[in-house]
Parts: structure tokens; C-alpha cells; sequence
């Protein structure tokens, strides 16, 4: 099978650009061809050779790319090649332009184990609920007041059938309202610490299971953290890991007030797993169409055992219409709670 044929040199463009939508001519309709580096020559003296050197020009961005103000992109620039849209939604209307539920197809309430090790974790039990209502308000309150963000698009196309699948549409839908407006609360709070949030987050760790020693491994699908310059450590402070439609049984958690049964024992032994590697009580899971946050209590050196014993615990179960406030919410105490422990002061900032 043969290359397309984009020039007649190649298929990089280097020669006719007759039908070739990379080359320069018409990056009108694609990006812009190999740039031609500028060549200056400094002629011999007597005491020294010529010297030959080489530079490329900067290339302007693609019509609609955004380039800070004052730039070296920016020369040789009209103000034709990008536009800017001022911002039209709170953080807050934001959490109300959820598109539709999507289409189910084949979802169970099944959850695999992802880890032997996740075993040697032990059960999670009483549950007592966590109540998010009294912090919401004022958050909410708070994410009202400035236009942070456009009106979101939303893939019209996507089915939730595989945990893949919630992933893509949960950042879509959730994640980046949700980062938004955790950053406007970073804002408004006077709280400058680069915050990150980063996707399979990988944590090694040495554990021992009958008698053996062994690596244990934690890869988390989402987290937040941030740079503790005291420390020179970057420090976790958020985990939420995905399940596939189904997986969260709101029965599992409310009619086992003394023991996590079911799928929900499983999630709830993996997210123990997780806290330990990262000297965190607190963990999230989501499944497009629940979220369930938890606080895991007692001390979390000792969870890990044949198996482990089990450990109480607060929780707050959220429904699909209020997993993005919902989740800002529990993000924010997640770090306060760090900030705590971090002995970290902030002005405006309970800790």
C-alpha cells in the first residue's frame, strides 16, 4: 500500500503543492508546511572564519488559536487570525447544563478485582452518611458571582457501556466543569498553590502478604495534588477512580450500615488500597450515573493484614444531576483537610 500522494517529491510537501493541503500556500485548510530556516552569514576577517548560522521564523498560529497578548507569536499578527469570546457561565451554571443521560447498554452491577493485593484490605463498616449540605451552600454561593467559562460542548455521538466509556464522557460532562470551578474557589480563597490533576497516577510501595515481601502497586485513574515547596514533595490530596454504569448499588452502602457487601466491598477495599499508598483518608468513586464519596476513619497504617481489619467509615452518596457540585465540594475539603495535616496556613482559608 502506497502513501498518499501529497507533492510530487514526497508525501511531506516539499515539492508541488497542487494537492497538498500542508504546504504553506493553503494552510488556510490545514497546518502550515516545513518552515524554511533564515541562513546568515558573517564573512572572514583576518583573525577569524566565516560563520554560517541558521534561524526559523516564528510561525504564526492556526486562524482561532489564542496567543497571550504581547507575544512574539503575536507580530506580523491581525487581529483576523483569532478571535476571543468573553465569558458567559458562572462555575455555578456550569453544574446545571448537563446534557441528557446517556444510552446504557449491557451495564451490570459485576465489579472485577483489579489487584490481589486489594484483598488483604479488610471491610469497611458502619457506615455513617457525611452531609455535604451546609458547605455547598456557601461554596455555591461563591462560585455565583464571576463569568468563568463558555457554554459546554458535549460529544452527542457517545454510549456508556464500558468503564472506557465513562471516563470519556465523565471528563467531558464533569471533570472539566469541575476543574474550573475548583480553580475559581482556588481564586476566590486567595489559595495560590499550583494545583494539578493528573490521570493514572502510578504509586509503588513495599508490602508484605503471608510472610512475603513484595511491590505493591497503585495506579489511580484520577487525582489532584499539589507542589509543597516546604516539603519539596508533591502532595495528593483528591482520588476518584471510575466504574462502568451499574458498578455503584446504592443498596450496597445504605442497607449495610454495618458491613460494605457486594460490588460496593470490592470499590471499597480498592479505594483503602489507594489512600494508604497516598497517606489519605479520603477517596471517590464515580460511574457516570452515581458518585459515592468517602472518608475512611481509624488508622489506615494498620488496614493492610490477612486481611486487614475492617474499618468504619462516612459517606455521601450523589446522584447523576449532582456529581459536578457535588464533587467541587468534596475536592475542597480534601484539601483543606490536607492543608491541615501539611500544617499549611492561608489566609481567608479555615484550616
Amino acid at each position: 500500500m502506497s502513501w498518499p500522494e501529497w507533492g510530487t517529491n514526497n508525501e511531506y510537501g516539499q515539492g508541488s503543492t497542487s494537492n497538498n493541503p500542508y504546504a504553506q500556500q493553503n494552510s488556510s485548510r490545514g497546518f502550515a508546511g516545513p518552515a524554511v530556516p533564515a541562513v546568515h552569514v558573517i564573512g572572514a576577517t583576518p583573525g577569524n572564519s566565516p560563520v554560517v548560522s541558521t534561524s526559523f521564523p516564528p510561525a504564526a498560529p492556526p486562524r482561532g488559536h489564542l496567543v497571550p497578548l504581547g507575544s512574539p507569536e503575536q507580530s506580523g499578527m491581525s487581529d483576523a487570525n483569532f478571535t476571543s469570546y468573553p465569558y458567559t457561565l458562572t462555575a455555578l451554571d456550569l453544574f446545571k447544563s448537563l446534557p441528557p443521560p446517556r444510552v446504557y447498554q449491557g451495564s451490570n452491577n459485576l465489579v472485577f478485582i483489579s489487584s490481589t493485593t486489594n484483598d488483604s484490605f479488610g471491610d469497611v463498616g458502619p457506615l455513617t452518611k457525611w452531609p455535604f449540605d451546609n458547605i455547598e451552600l456557601q461554596y455555591y454561593n461563591v462560585l455565583a458571582r464571576n463569568k468563568v467559562a463558555h457554554p459546554p460542548n458535549y460529544d452527542a455521538l457517545k454510549v456508556i457501556i464500558s468503564e472506557a466509556d465513562v471516563v470519556h464522557a465523565a471528563i467531558n460532562e464533569y471533570l472539566t466543569p469541575v476543574n474550573i470551578a475548583f480553580k475559581e474557589l482556588l481564586n476566590q480563597y486567595g489559595i495560590h498553590h499550583e494545583i494539578y490533576c493528573r490521570s493514572e497516577d502510578t504509586h509503588h510501595a513495599k508490602a508484605n502478604r503471608d510472610g512475603k515481601d513484595f511491590v505493591q502497586i497503585s495506579r489511580v485513574d484520577l487525582s489532584w495534588g499539589y507542589w509543597h515547596p516546604s516539603s519539596n514533595a508533591y502532595v495528593r490530596f483528591g482520588i476518584l477512580e471510575f466504574k462502568k454504569p451499574g458498578a455503584l448499588t446504592y443498596t450496597d452502602f445504605e442497607n449495610s450500615y454495618q458491613t460494605v457487601l457486594g460490588s460496593g466491598a470490592k470499590i471499597c477495599r480498592q479505594l483503602k488500597k489507594y489512600c494508604q499508598a497516598y497517606g489519605m483518608p479520603r477517596a471517590a468513586c464515580c460511574s457516570y450515573d452515581a458518585l459515592i464519596c468517602f472518608n475512611f476513619e481509624g488508622n489506615m497504617s494498620i488496614w493492610q493484614g490477612n486481611p486487614g481489619p475492617k474499618t468504619p467509615a462516612r459517606f455521601r452518596w450523589v446522584k447523576r444531576e449532582d456529581i459536578a457540585g457535588s464533587l467541587v465540594v468534596f475536592l475542597f475539603e480534601c484539601l483543606r483537610q490536607s492543608f491541615i495535616v501539611q500544617s499549611i496556613k492561608v489566609a481567608n482559608f479555615s484550616t
